[in-house]
């Protein structure tokens, strides 16, 4: 029997209800929460709400911040039945009721779910219209699980099964004005001439292809053992540790080799 309520003034209950995703994959986690309020200018006893869940979704919990809520029916699927009490008006004249579960379905899919408030419409309201609402949640195709293993790289020694061909010797079409300074390498007392870079041999630390003897191997030694190879140098800072691939020769292989360290190819 609908709730008379004297002098003019009735409740009206409103429910809205909010996914926590518009689209999932299927079996995808998803999460439905539902308010009820009361707006009217009076207040409302034995509210009601039910929400009868899709046949493919499967509850995993639910609770409410007003009332008491069971689950009737099997799952997947089935009903949320609520007893939420006796509201009055203002504010504090609210519920929200969270479910929480899965949701299985083809993709392309879309999945409605509807909730409603005083369904058998015992409570006479000034509003009727705002006692149902229904959302949407469209299943897309499930994406790839990223992989939890990095791949652990793998250092190989680059074995040389032929000599580079030089086929072409590097011209040098502008001779330097001025002699460059650096402040820890031979560099800042010889200049590249047509006589090349002249170097007293000296012993070395022992540190294969460091030719300038400044105790690291880089790209400036390839440029002295280059410099020999075409005469432009009569001699290295230190000799001995210049043949790198230690075929007994001193040659444009020994430069690659020498930038291979470099960029830790080897």
């Amino acid at each position: 029997t609908p709730t008379i309520t004297p002098g003019g003034l009735s409740p009206d209950l409103k429910i809205t209800k909010s996914g926590s995703a518009d689209s999932v994959p299927s079996g995808g986690t998803l999460t439905y929460t539902i308010d009820v309020s009361n707006i009217g200018s009076a207040g409302a006893g034995f509210v009601r709400m039910i929400d009868t869940l899709p046949a493919t979704f499967t509850i995993t919990g639910f609770s409410t911040t007003r009332g008491t809520c069971v689950m009737v029916g099997p799952t997947p699927g089935g009903t949320l039945d609520c007893d939420l009490g006796s509201f009055g008006t203002g504010a504090g004249a609210v519920a929200t009721i969270t479910i929480t579960g899965s949701l299985t379905a083809a993709a392309d899919v879309v999945v409605d779910n509807t909730a409603t408030v005083d369904p058998a419409g015992v409570i006479a309201e000034s509003d009727e219209t705002n006692n149902t609402v229904t959302i949407s949640t469209t299943m897309v195709a499930s994406m790839p699980t990223p992989s939890t293993n990095t791949p652990t790289p793998t250092i190989t020694t680059a074995t040389i099964t032929n000599t580079p061909t030089v086929t072409n010797t590097p011209m040098i079409t502008n001779t330097p004005t001025d002699t460059p300074t650096p402040t820890s390498t031979p560099f800042s007392v010889v200049s590249p001439t047509i006589v090349g870079p002249t170097a007293t041999a000296t012993p070395s630390d022992g540190l294969l292809g460091d030719v300038d003897c400044n105790g690291v191997v880089d790209s400036r030694d390839a440029l002295w053992v280059l410099w020999l190879v075409a005469q432009l140098t009569a001699a290295l800072p230190c000799p001995d540790v210049a043949d790198v691939n230690d075929d007994g020769m001193v040659d444009v292989s020994d430069a690659l080799w020498i930038l291979w360290i470099e960029a830790a190819f080897i």
